[in-house]
């Protein structure tokens, strides 16, 4: 699904190959990978997007729902991951770091990582 959505919005064909990090040695030198390890680490969420200030419209009521839904799971094997896609200006990034500032403070236990694409396709 990722690859027939990432296409379509690409307009050309994407393949997406995973590398165990043990792996990427042979692929490049280990400080490399560090150095690139780090940016992305340093992905923060904007504090300013949470769900207490998104405008919710017929257009995104589906996605807010489903943010807030992956806010509220429970349980001792928690994993959801959530890929939003739309058009432009319906709040995709707004609700993306609302997730993350929800779940910072309501549930600092959580581990939350944000991967921007930009710096991903770095890669």
């Amino acid at each position: 699904m990722i690859t027939s959505v990432l296409s379509e919005v690409w307009g050309s064909d994407v393949t997406i190959q995973l590398i165990q990090y043990k792996d990427m040695e042979k692929l490049m030198p280990e400080e490399e990978i560090q150095q690139r390890t780090n940016q992305l680490l340093k992905c923060t969420f904007n504090e300013e997007y949470t769900f207490e200030n998104f405008v919710e419209g017929k257009s995104n009521q589906e996605a807010y729902a489903a943010c807030l839904a992956c806010c509220n799971q429970r349980g001792t094997h928690m994993f959801n991951p959530i890929m939003i896609y739309g058009n432009s200006g319906l709040g995709k990034t707004h609700l993306l770091h609302a997730i993350g500032n929800y779940l910072k403070e309501e549930r600092p236990e959580c581990n939350v990582f944000m991967l921007i694409v930009a710096i991903w396709c770095q890669f």
